[in-house]
């Protein structure tokens, strides 16, 4: 690959419902149809040999603003999708990592993400991230969160913070960053 080829393609994954409305369909028929480019997502980074695909899947404040059965639907999309596609996912080499507020999770979802980790922690062609339940914001509060708790623990000290002490504990930061952010919706912001 060479240096002006992206190592770390960022999509954030919008539009489903309009693209259902544009057909006459129920939202939730335009959420399924998503899985879909999802799989083509993968398979093009795979071809391209891309070292990271980040896919936002469900934003925080889209979880809470959505109607509580969209919600629940997506989460169940999220869940089969997760039961159908591990193994694929595993013959393929990719290691699937979830980031977000896994609080609101469910214990089917919740433990079926970490059989999906488990799994595939040690495949290397393509690491996959999923934000689900995920914001900026929010990662930068549980980071925020948790280096206070290493401040009061004597692991770290507040005279020496600084970008390189606090960057660790945000949820991608052994990763590299995006070379190149995709909007499915074709909104431009």
């Amino acid at each position: 690959m060479n240096d002006s080829t992206p190592k770390h393609v960022a999509i954030i994954m919008d539009g489903n419902g309009r693209w259902a409305r544009q057909r006459d369909l129920p939202r939730h028929e335009g959420h399924r149809a998503g899985t879909e480019s999802v799989s083509r997502a993968i398979e093009f980074a795979l071809e391209k040999n891309l070292d990271v695909l980040t896919l936002f899947a469900l934003s925080v404040e889209n979880h809470e603003c959505r109607p509580l059965e969209e919600v629940q639907f997506l989460l169940a999309l999220l869940l089969e999708s997760f039961q159908n596609n591990t193994a694929k996912l595993h013959e393929k080499g990719v290691r699937v990592r979830v980031i977000g507020d896994r609080s609101k999770f469910d214990n089917a979802l919740l433990d079926q993400i970490q059989q999906t980790e488990t799994i595939t922690e040690n495949n290397a062609n393509l690491t996959l991230v999923l934000a689900i339940n995920y914001s900026g914001r929010w990662d930068i509060t549980q980071a925020a969160k948790r280096y206070a708790e290493d401040v009061v623990a004597g692991k770290q000290s507040i005279a020496t913070t600084d970008e390189s002490h606090f960057a660790p504990y945000l949820c991608l930061s052994d990763l590299p960053e995006p070379d190149l952010f995709i909007r499915t919706s074709g909104e431009l912001r």
